[in-house]
């Protein structure tokens, strides 16, 4: 069942900051919004874009600061959240700004808007060929398809890089051997074989010599470092002694200097003077006698203080002999170190099958003591001491050795590490390689079933796009527009047209402004019906500007005729000649709703007016209780001049030119001569047979243009003769215009008889209604154009 949208509403969305609601009606197949720049056509298109199909409309194509669904919410609106609400014969649809974007409620079942701006012709008919396929995504892709298509040529992209990465690391791997072999002098057949063969060595032996030259290595620094610490101890004890042996000097100089004193008296006055301190005894404890304890302690201090010079020399000597058997005690823990670590050196070196130990050829029996030792005396050291003399000569051999070992062991390591890349690489190359053939040619074949199926799409509305673009244009030598894609690529869309007799030319270099506008329309119109469905509405938003008359006049017909293949057609203009023509009857006017827009304010947004064609207007005007007789006058008038310049227009009447190519109702009506009254009449349907009544012209023109004085007395003009005619003259004149406007135009399409179908008359949208002949007497059939 088909969907027909028969009212939408807007919240706080666009251009709509006051709520507005917009009834459609859903009998019309074609719907169009009227209104001048800045009325809020846009707001319209958007609205259904932003429910339809969750888009932004319009602000998707404009470049602007911040992010665009930001700019969705009508401006100086109370709230932040616009809301869009669908009213159709399948539910009702409410869409909202959420915060990844447009959500619509309920999910499924809305109608799918195609509609088309005038930025989108722009981009189809100027663009690049890549912009220009974008525009058409929407219908002649498959988005699975593409990601598909995408995916593979990221893989194949990205395995080509790993087989260019594969192949540079086996390539590198392949340079370092041979650098290898040829720094060994390329021994062997060629550097693999080689590299084969030493990456087979056992570096096991050679890790082996390389753990006893460490730890002999290691003997030796620990030997050293007790033997420097020896000799520091051994130097600390020599000052020592040096410094002792000043002290007794010292001592012994004081002591002759003073006879009487020495320093075994010294030492007993020391002992003395401590015995009574804080006892007070009150006899001598040597003689017995009765003693004063504070004179004896005062007598003991004054014989110490004459001694004093003694007592310094005898505290140094005291000290000197302190620190000397000190240093004693650390030389002979630092003599037992050395000779512990020359001992363990000895016995390494014993254990030892290296080849630089043999070479020193040791007598071992000579250090017998120094294995096993039991003492540590200074002929232990010096035992210790030869002992390193004697083996002195191999560290170096050891060092150079070791070197020797770790060089070959970090060959083969290199050498194996390098063949194994060397080897992997290859074989992944190989794998690689193997992969990127077969993704090359999945994105061939996936590439070339999308070109063909867009291709097979190109072709089919190819001959579509011909029909209409030629009912457009009806012999104006363009045309045969041809779409294509291009070989590379995933989208980029080419096209050519003929151009007179120059056929495949760029229709941007050669075709008019109109001309590449109404091609952008029958592509549109084209692929929606190609790909309609029972959803489809189709919005063409303001895309029609820039055509003349005639090819405005053509187009409305096309649109009327290509609007019963979808639910609804909208269409939005700012181009009043085309609201005109459906006031004046010269479109399908029952065919089509017109919505006209008032001017925008930001306080009231939107504004709807009421659409009457003249001829309703002037049967409003007459129904009226009490009525406006000027505007009766003037509006019948108008209308009567409209039907009058269709007919002259029609039939190439000759009417009198003036510098303004204005015509009173005079003219026009002079201009249907005796010869075409006689045979001017329209065919009107009579019942529901099909038979159809005959009904002359002549007369009613006469009825209407008899009196045409009262438009100008009464409608026009400020005259004398206004005041005297009476309120049923003016009504007569109405009513006269409105019996012939009822002959000329059809009742059931509501336009004038403006189709040739024929070679014998015209005919209105429908066919309804007739009118003869098709030329007038005497008249060329040859020079009959359609201008209508």
């Amino acid at each position: 069942m088909a969907v027909k949208v028969n009212k939408i509403s807007l919240q706080g969305f666009r251009g709509a900051t006051a709520p507005i609601e917009i009834p459609l009606d859903t009998t019309k197949p074609v719907i169009l919004i009227f209104g001048e720049n800045g009325t809020g056509k846009s707001t319209i298109a958007d609205a259904f874009d932003f429910v339809c199909n969750c888009g932004l409309g319009s602000l998707e194509d404009r470049s602007m600061t911040g992010q665009k669904k930001g700019y969705v919410a009508a401006l100086g609106g109370s709230s932040n959240n616009p809301k869009v609400a669908l009213y159709t014969s399948n539910g009702n649809f409410i869409a909202s700004m959420a915060r990844t974007g447009p959500t619509v409620s309920p999910e499924r079942g809305c109608p799918d808007a195609r509609i088309l701006r005038r930025s989108n012709i722009l981009k189809l008919l100027n663009a690049q060929p890549k912009q220009r396929f974008d525009e058409l995504k929407a219908f002649i892709t498959v988005p699975g398809i593409e990601k598909s298509e995408n995916a593979l040529r990221d893989a194949h992209r990205n395995i080509k890089a790993d087989v260019d990465e594969t192949v540079r690391a086996h390539t590198q791997a392949k340079a370092e051997l041979d650098k290898f072999w040829v720094a060994e002098g390329k021994p062997g057949k060629d550097p693999l074989q080689w590299a084969q063969a030493e990456a087979k060595k056992n570096v096991a032996e050679l890790e082996s010599a390389i753990d006893s030259i460490d730890t002999i290595t290691e003997h030796f620094r620990d030997t050293d470092t007790s033997m420097r610490s020896l000799k520091l101890d051994e130097e600390a004890l020599s000052n020592a002694r040096s410094a002792q042996e000043s002290a007794q000097q010292e001592q012994q100089k004081v002591e002759a200097e003073q006879p009487k004193v020495d320093t075994p008296l010294l030492k007993l006055l020391q002992d003395a003077k401590f015995f009574i301190s804080g006892k007070k005894p009150g006899q001598c404890p040597v003689c017995e006698q009765q003693v004063e304890p504070d004179a004896l302690s005062a007598r003991l201090d004054e014989r110490l203080s004459e001694m004093s010079g003694l007592s310094s020399v005898v505290r140094a000597v005291t000290q000197a002999t302190h620190d000397v058997k000190g240093k004693e005690a650390v030389v002979a823990q630092a003599r037992k170190s050395f000779i512990e670590k020359s001992s363990a050196l000895a016995k390494t070196l014993k254990e030892s099958s290296l080849k630089e130990i043999d070479a020193l050829k040791l007598e071992w029996s000579e250090f017998q003591n120094l294995l096993v030792p039991e003492e540590y005396t200074a002929d232990h050291e010096k035992k210790a001491r030869d002992f390193l003399i004697a083996v002195q000569s191999c560290r170096q051999p050891l060092e150079a050795s070791k070197q020797a070992s770790q060089k070959s062991i970090n060959q083969r390591n290199a050498v194996k590490g390098h063949l194994e890349i060397h080897a992997e690489k290859l074989q992944a190359a190989k794998e690689l390689t193997q992969l990127s053939q077969k993704l090359e040619k999945a994105v061939e074949i996936v590439s070339r079933q999308r070109k063909n199926y867009v291709e097979e799409i190109l072709a089919a509305i190819s001959g579509e796009v011909e029909r209409l673009y030629t009912a457009l244009h009806p012999g104006e030598g363009i045309g045969k527009v041809r779409f294509y894609l291009k070989d590379k690529g995933i989208g980029s869309l080419e096209f050519f047209a003929n151009f007179l007799d120059i056929p495949d030319v760029p229709p941007q270099a050669y075709y008019s402004e109109s001309h590449l506008d109404t091609l952008g329309i029958c592509v549109f119109i084209a692929l929606s019906k190609y790909f309609i469905t029972e959803d489809t509405i189709v919005i063409l938003d303001d895309v029609l500007t820039s055509v003349d008359g005639p090819h405005l006049d053509r187009f409305m017909n096309l649109l009327h005729a290509e609007a019963g293949n979808f639910n609804q057609v909208i269409v939005t203009t700012h181009y009043r000649p085309w609201r005109d023509r459906y006031r004046w009857a010269k479109g399908p006017t029952a065919n089509i709703q017109v919505i006209e827009l008032g001017p925008w304010t930001l306080q009231s947004g939107l504004q709807l007016g009421y659409f009457m064609t003249a001829l309703e207007e002037l049967k409003a005007a007459l129904a009226q209780p009490v009525w406006d007789r000027q505007a009766i006058a003037s509006k019948a008038g108008i209308v009567l001049e409209s039907l009058l310049d269709f007919l002259t227009l029609k039939y190439r009447c000759s009417v009198p030119r003036n510098a303004r190519n204005e015509y009173t109702l005079g003219d026009l009506a002079g201009g249907i001569d005796a010869k075409l009254a006689k045979t001017l009449c329209c065919c009107l349907p009579s019942g529901n047979n099909g038979d159809k009544v005959e009904l002359a012209l002549k007369p009613l023109i006469d009825a209407a243009t008899s009196a045409h004085w009262v438009r100008n007395c009464v409608g026009c003009h400020l005259h004398t003769l206004g005041s005297e005619i009476t309120n049923n003259d003016v009504r007569a004149f109405g009513q006269s215009v409105l019996v012939l406007a009822d002959a000329l135009i059809c009742k059931s399409c509501g336009a004038l008889p403006s189709r040739r179908p024929s070679g014998s008359h015209w005919q209105c949208t429908c066919g309804n209604l007739e009118l003869h002949p098709l030329v007038k007497p005497g008249a060329d059939l040859r020079t009959v154009a359609d201008e209508f």
